[in-house]
């Protein structure tokens, strides 16, 4: 501060001295100018009464008496004092150097001053403009000339000239400049006072607003610095955030990605994959909202990459079909089946977008219907390789009002705030939306009625890598389609699939799809090769077509939890588009174009070791490794695994980032100087020898967020994989570091066999091998689940033994939906059937059909139950389990495996203690002993265990 002020004083006076020194030239060039317009005037007056010829004459003669000399002395003399000039005069050349005065009207004769007729002057002492008005003959003016007392003086020469136009002479007016100088040098100084004065105070202003501003400063940069605080807090913030919820949500995708690489019944596998995809949207969320680089900086990239269009659009409509289930909204979706389904574009921010806009729709719709259109079309004719896609999201909620659609892209903004407490949001969905779609050289717009509804379109330009649709069947015309969907608007978009597909469809009236299709057969002589039909009406029709042993397809349109009643149907879970349409024509089922998860090598021989202090992320890992079939080590700690290290040589070790007293980085930091110290000790055979590159170390964390992975390649790490894991991801990283030397051909995969049979159980009501398959394919399992069931139909049946009232027909309706997906679970398909006809009741509000159906149902129900407890035993009397002899080799066996947290021997032991029949006691302390050890308490774990071995050697 003080150098610059310093400085700013220096420039002051360097600027107001170049002021100051201008302005005294200007002073003195507008005085000669206004001088020289004074004088000339008077010279031109004097010079129309002198006769040239008469002075010339005078200039030879030099003759005080002329006439001529007198006339005109006295005129020259009158004009002078007419004009108020200094001087007025004629002079002549007498040689090269001097001149005369031969006329004088300056002063009188008796003047001393006055000059006698031929006195000389040098002409030297003149200004060369005095010359320049002999050699020009025109008018010249001098300069200002400081002549005592007068001051300041001007003069202007004009020529005199005879009849032949020589100059003779010279008429010379001298004018006093002082009084306009001084004039204009007091105007001048007083404007430079003021403007001192002015700069003083201006100075005094800054030096005060100077310290004002420092003072301003220092509390700014105190604010600053509490800003970055707070910023580096947020940023610890989100990165213990990250870590928090990555964690769990590694064991949610790890888990279900183990678990779809089994042979699942086609219920829990559609459901497990929609954990999947739930679960892989949530950590894109998650990702945006954790990448706090991004959103400090206010950048956004566009990555894009090939992907399937198919992929995309399913797992938008698995999301919102989610979160419309518990409204009285229908979700529709009319696909065009000619877009092409390899594209190139940034799947991950269309996902986001089509989310955002399908989200918001499902938000503020309470009743009525939800549609997602899509198309395509090529940009331009020239270039097939691109395409313009436009999704259209049409819904029958509470609209926008018309003041508001130009403001409803701002951020933080939501209309109607009153109309719509309750609704969560930040408002910030469409705005983020519509500029994504800009960034991806798109755009959004909005139509609107007020109370009505809205439509959302998204136009999107995408790079297309095949021309081949998403959807195509073969033969169209040899597949005619009967109709049957008791929701119309259900049944439209159907039927728009249908045709769209080129697939000749009949819709069935409502008065009966049976004679419908008998209507059809005596029509064309054969019947329907394919016949939609809804579940209300799918019996009586497949009865007919088995009686008939027509060749009709019976394909049931239903929701997701109908599926297991049906499974030996094809099937088509509504809402649906034209792929799955397409799929079902072409004779394809559900389990014949999953996608089933393998590898292209194995690698026996490779070490593998994996560094996590949560023993969950250890089994995900683990499990996601199995096909590759190596030998794989897992360490708890950070250092557990450097003595490891010190006794073993591992071709990659996957190292988790946060763990406690050891951290991953540490722990990295120790094995790298292991191998720098293997290196020297080149002789050493107590150690395994070192890699010359170092073993690779994989940094394995859930703290994803931007700049992470610089960092872990910087403190000595080879690469990095994100928590929760992507198998793709997880799969390069080992091709990329598994030595070629330790790769073999994969062996066949292995998948669990269909059970048949009945296991030795027999409950009414219920088909035991297909329980056992829905459930998993183990006996264990299922007596598992029957246990569940039991517990959970014996609390709902002191709900149903009393039909609702008419205000409460939705909690009924939710408490028997749960038990009929429940009962189709274990088999008990009759139950499951009539829960959904109360289920159906219920939302009609038909509380007649309720009181008439519930007392068969509950006591059907009430049997079903009782036939569960007494396969299971579960009466507190029933101590008929297996002796000690057989519980407690086992038991000791499960201590040692706690003591040692081996999880695949406490798992092993837990299952095959699960497989034999056991008393409650056993069964509740093996419960709580299986979820002590999910939790990772083995000290727990071995306390309960005690007291379950301290009661059966008392016995």
């Amino acid at each position: 501060m003080l150098w610059f002020t310093l400085f700013f004083f220096i420039f002051v006076i360097a600027i107001f001295s170049v002021v100051v020194i201008t302005t005294i030239q200007q002073i003195n060039g507008i005085t000669e100018l206004i001088c020289s317009r004074i004088g000339l005037p008077i010279a031109e007056r004097a010079s129309a009464f002198i006769d040239g010829d008469a002075f010339e004459r005078l200039c030879k003669t030099l003759d005080a008496n002329d006439l001529f000399y007198e006339k005109t002395r006295q005129k020259l003399f009158d004009l002078k004092q007419e004009t108020n000039c200094l001087y007025l005069y004629t002079l002549a050349p007498y040689t090269d150097t001097v001149h005369r005065f031969i006329i004088d009207g300056s002063a009188t004769p008796e003047d001393a001053v006055f000059s006698p007729l031929g006195t000389e002057e040098n002409v030297s002492a003149y200004d060369p403009p005095y010359a320049e008005a002999y050699r020009t003959k025109t008018f010249q003016f001098g300069h200002i000339d400081n002549q005592p007392p007068w001051g300041r003086v001007i003069s202007t020469y004009v020529p005199i000239l005879n009849s032949s136009g020589d100059a003779v002479g010279m008429i010379g007016c001298d004018y006093e400049a002082e009084s306009i100088y001084q004039d204009l040098k007091n105007r001048v100084i007083k404007q430079i006072v003021f403007t001192v004065a002015f700069m003083i105070i201006g100075f005094i202003v800054y030096l005060f607003l100077g310290h004002t501003v420092t003072a301003q400063n220092r509390l700014l940069m105190d604010l600053n610095k509490k800003a970055l605080a707070a910023s580096e807090a947020k940023s610890n913030f989100l990165s213990n955030t990250s870590h928090e919820i990555r964690t769990p949500m590694n064991a949610i995708i790890g888990m279900s990605e183990l678990a779809l690489r089994e042979d699942l019944p086609s219920a829990a596998r559609n459901y497990v994959g929609n954990i999947r995809h739930a679960g892989s949207n949530l950590l894109s969320i998650l990702n945006d909202i954790l990448d706090f680089s991004k959103i400090e900086s206010g950048k956004m990239e566009i990555i894009p990459s090939e992907y399937l269009f198919t992929s995309l659009i399913n797992d938008v409509i698995n999301i919102i079909r989610m979160r419309l289930a518990e409204k009285h909204v229908r979700f529709i979706t009319n696909i065009d089946c000619s877009i092409p389904n390899s594209m190139t574009g940034d799947v991950v921010r269309i996902r986001q977008v089509l989310l955002n806009i399908l989200s918001n729709a499902a938000k503020f719709t309470q009743e009525g219907r939800v549609v997602l259109s899509v198309s395509s079309e090529p940009e331009a004719p020239k270039n097939k390789n691109r395409i313009i896609l436009t999704f259209t999201v049409s819904d029958t909620g509470i609209g926008i009002k018309e003041e508001d659609i130009d403001k409803l892209f701002s951020d933080f903004t939501q209309f109607d705030s009153h109309k719509n407490r309750g609704l969560e949001g930040t408002g910030l969905g469409l705005a983020i939306s519509r500029n994504l779609c800009r960034m991806m050289g798109g755009d959004i717009s909005v139509e609107s009625t007020y109370g009505k509804g809205s439509t959302f379109t998204v136009i999107l330009p995408q790079e297309t890598e095949s021309p081949k649709p998403i959807a195509r069947v073969e033969n169209p015309e040899k597949k005619h389609v009967l109709l049957y969907e008791r929701r119309t608007i259900y049944e439209n978009s159907l039927a728009y699939s249908l045709k769209n597909l080129g697939v000749p469809v009949t819709v069935s009236t409502k008065d009966g799809l049976l004679p419908d299709f008998e209507r059809g057969i005596g029509e064309t002589g054969k019947p329907y090769p394919f016949v939609f039909v809804s579940p209300d009406e799918a019996e009586k029709l497949l009865n007919f077509i088995k009686q008939k042993n027509l060749e009709t397809t019976l394909v049931m349109l239903a929701k997701l939890e109908d599926m297991e009643i049906f499974q030996y149907n094809p099937m088509i879970n509504i809402p649906t588009y034209t792929v799955p349409v397409a799929n079902v024509l072409n004779g394809l089922t559900e389990t014949q174009f999953q996608e089933k998860a393998g590898v292209c090598f194995t690698a026996p021989e490779a070490k593998i070791l994996i560094v996590d202090d949560i023993v969950t992320n250890l089994n995900v890992a683990k499990g996601l490794m199995e096909l590759y079939e190596m030998d794989i080590t897992t360490a708890v700690s950070g250092k557990e695994a450097i003595g490891l290290v010190e006794k073993n040589a591992y071709d990659i070790i996957f190292m988790d980032h946060m763990m406690p007293e050891m951290d991953g980085i540490e722990a990295t930091a120790a094995i790298r100087a292991i191998e720098e110290f293997r290196r020297k000790e080149k002789s050493s055979k107590e150690f395994p020898r070192a890699r010359p590159e170092g073993i690779p170390i994989i940094a394995l964390t859930a703290n994803a967020v931007s700049g992470m992975k610089e960092m872990f390649l910087e403190k000595g790490f080879n690469d990095y994989l994100s928590k929760p894991i992507e198998i793709s991801q997880m799969d390069a990283l080992i091709a990329k570091w598994i030595p070629l030397e330790k790769r073999k051909m994969p062996g066949r995969a292995r998948y669990r066999e269909v059970f048949e049979g009945d296991a030795g159980i027999a409950i009414k009501g219920i088909d035991i091998a297909k329980g056992i398959n829905l459930t998993g394919g183990t006996i264990a399992g299922f007596r598992q689940v029957l246990a569940s069931f039991y517990k959970d139909a014996e609390e709902r049946l002191n709900y149903l033994n009393t039909a609702p009232v008419e205000t409460d027909t939705g909690y009924f309706t939710a408490q028997v939906h749960a038990l009929k997906s429940a009962a189709a679970t274990i088999g008990a398909t009759a139950l499951s059937k009539e829960a959904a006809a109360l289920e159906e009741a219920g939302k009609k509000g038909n509380i007649d059909a309720i009181r008439e159906s519930l007392p068969n149902f509950c006591l059907y129900l009430f049997q079903l139950t009782k036939g569960i407890k007494r396969e299971l035993q579960m009466n507190e009397d029933d101590e008929n389990g297996k002796d000690s002899s057989f519980y407690i080799p086992k038991l000791v066996e499960l201590k040692t495996a706690l003591r040692e947290k081996n999880i695949e021997s406490i798992d092993t032991i837990i299952v095959d203690l699960e497989k034999e029949r056991m008393n409650a006691k056993m069964k509740d302390g093996l419960g709580a002993i299986s979820d002590q050890v999910l939790m990772t308490e083995f000290e727990a774990a071995l306390d309960t265990l005690n007291e379950l071995l301290g009661e059966y050697k008392d016995e």
